[in-house]
């Protein structure tokens, strides 16, 4: 048994609860917050408090001057989430149990926000991790607009407890370990002993990070798990396991009913990376050789069903060139989803000298996002129940602003490093912030898309408490959206731009959206000397009652470009199936395949069937030409740029008994021509595929210096694959002309 590394560079520990100093009470009576030696999950201790029919709690002051800075505009903890662990015992009788952050000396609810955690019902007793996101909540200030409740820093770690009628006098509420951070680095193992899941929850157990944990058999992880480092080896082998990337759900304490995503889109993630060590991940048992193999005793990785409403997300990347090895076998992968800040959702090493050595055999990716296979070895895949993974915003390629007052554009952001969710490059619309009738905002994407999703940051927006229309170009002029609404977790309005209309409490990080019914006469077109895209723009058509300078981040919602996996010209797929790739909404299409760059391409043995449509084609010009080989049956494609899609259907008949030493040249050519639609200059197999249209007519020319020359004349292709054995005669006197 291995005894893997755990490194927690990318997790640190607030505080081990294990004394007492620095915890204060929230809310009189049930005595002071005090160290248990005898309940606790890590260390030496937990702290508890005894709470009786009453929301109260404790909490732990970090001191001023060494705050912790969630906030997403660059602080210095940015992305980090908030782990704890929490127990309490009397869970028949918990109404609720929430945390509380607060910049303040004193964590009073005026200066603090809250998360709750669970509700009656929720908890089932025992030692429960929970996690946050801290930057996934919002508040309203002064009734002058919206804006997210990011504390600047977190000085107070609070915990509010809302408990019935317990009776009794001792502690019953405890807390232990709170960490902060985003997850695990795993390294150890050797070529000979090597590291499996259960090695790595001995070891979290041990050291209570509760980011894995092992009930009946199956593997319940949290957070971001790296496999290798920058230094040390890395050795894992697994196989016949179930591994779940858990959801966690947070509430507006509020408005309990209010229910986001406790976690961030961008948290769970399957990670591998090599540095001066080695590399080396295998799930699964190989079964059989070539294009032939398969696997068994694989192992799923998955992140869990949809709760409430909210898909979890996980991102697997294996795209680190220096990895050494990755080994895949009857491996499934499930619900995996892009994080949001790219639309692939499964990744592979491009590598040129690494990446042919990984293989991925007779794996299904069910219910994922966009694979990416790049380089890597693979064949008998599945994959089925594709996603809009783009559906969680892709940042736009163009932003403009018309101010009517001054007859002219007043801000243009075409394109380039524009609201990513990774720095503080917000736009603001109007620089004078001074909205007005006829007032303009223009909304740019390569391709059509559904909506746009908005996170403000400050408050305020166009629109509030005003009027406008959202408007499309129909190749000729400005016509209006259909099917618009404004929407979020917890709400729905069509009032402006803002979908609250200044009463209703936005949850979540993501912020709001809008959305609308694609119409089927949008165009592309030049706002502003901008590229032609297909554009939206929002026209204010009375004088808002209010409006300030906003900021925002703001994403295209863009579900039409779904696929499930992505083609790439390196890519070694042999025997695939696309199935199913189907979505129930008119907006949203999913397909087996999407080529981003026009030109001619072969599918061999991939099989298509029930997906709303084949081949997704998204370049912008350009025509894609798609040859089927050797069984493969695409037969539908979308097409969001100016190009065509041409589907041949081929067939393979193969040569066999061809002479390999000395080598033997085939050449096919168009029947009563010399162009050349397929050969070979030297053969040494022993056969040769000739895979074309079920419809040609073929000359085929077999030249050896050795043996007699070989033509076969105006030749049918069959309607299905066939062979043909070819008996060369030796020639003494036959020389290559």
């Amino acid at each position: 048994m291995a005894t893997p590394t755990l490194t927690t560079t990318n997790f640190s520990r607030v505080n081990a609860c294990d004394s007492a100093t620095g915890w204060s009470n929230l809310g009189g009576g049930g005595g002071s917050p005090s160290v248990s030696n005898d309940i606790f999950i890590e260390g030496l201790g937990s702290i508890g408090r005894r709470i009786d029919n009453t929301s109260i709690g404790f909490g732990y002051d970090l001191g001023s001057g060494t705050e912790d800075d969630f906030q997403p505009y660059g602080g210095a903890q940015e992305g980090d989430h908030i782990f704890f662990w929490v127990n309490i015992l009397q869970p028949d009788l918990v109404n609720s149990m929430w945390v509380r952050g607060s910049s303040d000396s004193n964590p009073n609810p005026g200066d603090s926000i809250d998360y709750e955690i669970f509700t009656a019902n929720d908890y089932n007793g025992g030692w429960y991790r929970g996690c946050i996101d801290p930057r996934n909540r919002y508040t309203v200030v002064q009734g002058t607009g919206w804006q997210e409740a990011i504390l600047l820093n977190w000085q107070w770690y609070a915990f509010i407890f809302d408990m019935g009628d317990v009776g009794g006098g001792t502690p019953n509420c405890y807390i232990d370990a709170i960490d902060r951070g985003r997850g695990l680095i795993v390294t150890g193992g050797t070529t000979t002993d090597k590291i499996t899941w259960a090695d790595i929850a001995a070891v979290d157990q041990t050291n209570a990070y509760g980011l894995i944990q092992e009930r009946s058999g199956i593997f319940f992880l949290l957070g971001e798990w790296q496999f290798g480092a920058a230094t040390g080896d890395c050795y894992f082998e697994d196989t016949d396991q179930v591994v779940i990337w858990e959801s966690r759900l947070s509430r507006d304490e509020d408005s309990p009913g209010n229910i986001t995503h406790g976690i961030s889109e961008d948290l769970n993630r399957l990670v591998l990376t090599e540095g001066t060590g080695t590399t080396d991940f295998i799930s699964g048992v190989k079964v059989g050789t070539g294009n032939a193999a398969v696997g068994s005793n694989g192992v799923i990785y998955q992140v869990a069903p949809q709760v409430s409403g909210f898909d979890g997300h996980l991102t697997v990347d294996f795209s680190d060139a220096d990895i050494t090895n990755v080994e895949l076998y009857d491996c499934t992968f499930r619900r995996c989803l892009s994080d949001g800040l790219t639309d692939i959702s499964v990744i592979f090493s491009s590598d040129a000298t690494n990446g042919p050595n990984h293989e991925v055999s007779g794996c299904l990716f069910d219910q994922c996002g966009l694979t990416d296979l790049a380089i890597v070895s693979a064949q008998n895949l599945e994959f089925s129940g594709s996603l809009q993974s783009s559906k969680y915003g892709t940042p736009l390629d163009a932003l403009i602003s018309w101010n009517d007052n001054l007859s002219e554009f007043q801000s243009a952001t075409i394109p380039g490093n524009i609201q990513t969710r990774e720095g503080n490059n917000g736009f603001v619309p109007l620089s004078a912030g001074s909205w007005a009738i006829d007032d303009e905002l223009y909304f740019g994407f390569r391709d059509q898309f559904v909506g746009l999703e908005f996170s403000p940051i400050g408050v305020g927006g166009i629109g509030e408490d005003g009027d406008g229309v959202w408007e499309y170009y129909d190749g000729t002029t400005w016509s209006s959206l259909s099917g618009v609404v404004g929407t979020s977790p917890d709400s729905t309005s069509t009032s402006g731009l803002d979908p609250y209309g200044g009463t209703t409490d936005p949850t979540g990080f993501m912020g709001w959206e809008k959305v609308w019914t694609v119409p089927g006469d949008w165009e592309q077109t030049s706002v502003n000397s901008s590229p032609n895209l297909y554009f939206t723009r929002y026209r204010l058509t009375s004088t808002p009652a209010s409006s300030t300078n906003s900021i925002w981040w703001i994403h295209a919602l863009a579900p039409f470009n779904g696929a499930a996996l992505l083609w790439n010209d390196d890519i070694d797929l042999v025997n695939a199936n696309f199935s199913n790739n189907a979505d129930a909404d008119t907006n949203e299409k999913s397909h087996g395949v999407e080529h981003r760059v026009a030109g001619t391409y072969a599918y061999t043995t991939w099989t298509f069937s029930s997906n709303d449509a084949d081949i997704l084609f998204s370049d912008d010009t350009g025509n894609l030409i798609i040859n089927a080989n050797a069984g493969s049956n695409p037969t539908t494609s979308t097409i969001l740029g100016t190009g065509t899609v041409t589907i041949n259907t081929n067939v393979t008949v193969t040569l066999t008994g061809l002479i390999g030493s000395p080598a033997t040249e085939v050449r096919v050519y168009d029947t009563g021509t010399t162009t050349e639609l397929t050969g070979q200059e030297n053969v040494t197999t022993g056969s040769f595929d000739i895979s074309l249209d079920a419809t040609d007519f073929v000359d085929i020319r077999i030249h050896n210096v050795e043996y007699v020359y070989i033509s076969i004349i105006n030749f049918d292709m069959p309607s299905t694959d066939a062979s043909i054995p070819i008996q060369q005669r030796f020639d003494r006197n036959y020389l290559n002309p």
